[in-house]
């Protein structure tokens, strides 16, 4: 093996500045909002839609407000779930979400 050539590395006598001493970590309100499962409603909405047997809508109950809703659902983004109704239902009102059979 050859003798590779040596690297200059500067040594480093103070701070660098940088800000390493800081951090900033932002949370979603709703991700932090775990079930009796352990999950939050974006795992359980991940869960839903990664189900084998989902192909266009698929029939759950949601619970927000405290009143269970039985709803079909087309699709989700990060904000909302899309309804077959054509309903939008904000993430961050959703209490718990499951599959109903």
């Amino acid at each position: 093996m050859k003798d590779l050539p040596k690297v200059f590395a500067n040594e480093v006598k103070e701070g660098s500045g940088n800000n390493l001493e800081y951090s900033y970590e932002r949370h979603e309100e709703s991700s932090h909002r775990l079930n009796e499962d352990n999950r939050t409603i974006e795992q359980k909405l991940h869960s839903i839609f990664s189900n084998e047997h989902y192909i266009y809508k698929i029939k759950v109950a949601i619970i927000r407000n405290g009143r269970q809703e039985n709803k079909t659902l087309i699709g989700y983004n990060k904000n909302a779930i899309i309804t077959y109704e054509n309903e939008q239902i904000p993430i961050s009102e959703i209490q718990d979400i499951y599959l109903l059979q």
